[in-house]
């Protein structure tokens, strides 16, 4: 399920403005961008194919497919996740599903898959040592994979029930409502998961059709993490060339905008309340999207203060503006409490405020260590390296990953000033718990 890690977010966040009270050293940052700039880019048999080198001896590989949730209609949402979780679930045409497992446990390989709102991806992790064997196995698991009917039922149980533990999650749920609710009318209004009912209705050959239009090259690219050259990369993965190529007709996508302050209310009998106020937020590829993200990390430590250290009214109120989304992303404010109205006029005047006398230069640079920080932390290993390509690769060019220090150091006080005053003119707030403790006229009051 779409889910909100709050905690994670805010200990992320405490950990990295500690790591910032430290200036990090410039050779490291030198050594950072050198790396950057040996990045390429080249086709492989018509797969686009991106090439980061590593002095690592692990290499990770992954298959990214674009579009997500834009591939999936109402009567399928949920079937692209299936597909993938079933072809990890099961083996090849000739290498059962026992066999396949041991031989990877064996060599430390590890075969996963990531369906997200804007893509899903086959991931694969290996030694060096052992890449040919790993990548010949990655390779005829992507092109003919066992799918097997015992596997199908037993991964399509697997999804569902996933699916109904994270509708008891709280977090779950209220990323849920803001879904079904703020997104309604979008392909975001789903989660890649699907539904209960969704899932249950597929049937394994609907499921193996859509694997097999899902494989495209129109629709397809590799990112490559690893201490191997562009010819072996190249001869790689050549070998999916044989794949279809076929153009692909994009539906309009219908974007929405928060124009005034809105309240969606779902009742539930809980120990505390969760609330998430949602709030427009540019384009990755917008200049303001970078001074943005500063500005809502800055609105955290803001709202940790004020409403945790302050009040005691919540353990880890946060805020942020999250790369997801890429078609109609939106920054969040959230807080869980058993004061929820006293929160939201809180959370309500720190907004204020902040619109009106704006940042600090002394918070602007504290929070430029944190980001740059955050983002060598990001290089760790080859894995996240490989998920930033491709990640931004899907929402605009992966090579606007490697222009994320630069922007941050560019950043100056009138700009996070500028961008949070143009964003955060509304909120709409999606609430579970007990409504008798929410005053509408607290939520609902308009923005200064």
């Amino acid at each position: 399920m779409y889910k909100i890690t709050i905690t994670l977010l805010w200990l992320l966040t405490t950990t990295l403005n500690t790591y910032a009270q430290k200036e990090l050293p410039l050779k490291i940052e030198k050594k950072i961008e050198g790396i950057e700039n040996k990045i390429k880019e080249f086709d492989a048999a018509g797969v686009k194919t991106i090439l980061k080198p590593s002095t690592k001896n692990i290499i990770s590989v992954a298959v990214y497919f674009k579009g997500g949730l834009s591939n999936q209609t109402s009567d399928n949402i949920g079937i692209e996740n299936l597909a993938l979780q079933w072809l990890t679930a099961d083996g090849t045409a000739t290498i059962n599903k026992d066999d396949f497992t041991t031989t990877a446990d064996k060599i430390g390989t590890r075969i996963s898959v990531n369906s997200t709102t804007d893509f899903s991806s086959i991931n694969m992790t290996c030694l060096q040592e052992n890449w040919e064997q790993s990548w010949k196995m990655l390779c005829e698991l992507i092109l003919q994979p066992a799918q097997s009917e015992t596997t199908f039922e037993i991964t399509k149980q697997q999804v569902m029930a996933g699916i109904e533990n994270g509708e008891s999650d709280p977090d779950s749920r209220i990323g849920e409502m803001v879904n079904n609710l703020v997104y309604a009318g979008t392909p975001y209004a789903n989660s890649p998961e699907g539904t209960k009912a969704s899932v249950e209705k597929l049937t394994s050959d609907q499921v193996r059709t859509y694997y097999i239009s899902l494989k495209n090259k129109a629709n397809m690219f590799a990112v490559i993490v690893g201490n191997i050259t562009e010819i072996e990369a190249k001869n790689k993965i050549s070998q999916l060339g044989a794949l279809p190529t076929s153009k692909l007709l994009q539906p309009k996508f219908k974007k929405i905008k928060i124009e005034k302050m809105g309240l969606d209310i779902e009742e539930r009998e809980l120990a505390t309340n969760y609330m998430m106020g949602i709030i427009n937020a540019p384009e990755f590829n917008n200049p303001d999207a970078t001074a943005l993200r500063m500005a809502f990390t800055i609105l955290g430590d803001r709202l940790f203060n004020e409403i945790r250290t302050k009040r005691n009214l919540s353990y880890a109120p946060a805020a942020g503006f999250s790369r997801s989304r890429f078609n109609n992303p939106t920054a969040f404010i959230y807080v869980s409490s058993t004061d929820p109205t006293q929160c939201a006029q809180v959370m309500l005047e720190v907004l204020n405020k902040l619109r009106t006398v704006g940042f600090t230069e002394k918070e602007l640079l504290d929070n430029k260590e944190t980001f740059l920080t955050s983002y060598f932390m990001n290089l760790e290993t080859n894995n996240s390296q490989n998920n930033l390509l491709g990640s931004y690769n899907v929402m605009s060019h992966w090579s606007n990953s490697t222009k994320y220090m630069q922007d941050v150091k560019a950043l100056k006080l009138a700009d996070i000033n500028a961008a949070f005053r143009k964003y955060v003119t509304n909120v709409h707030w999606v609430y579970l718990g007990d409504k008798s403790k929410v005053d509408a006229a607290v939520f609902l009051k308009p923005l200064k």
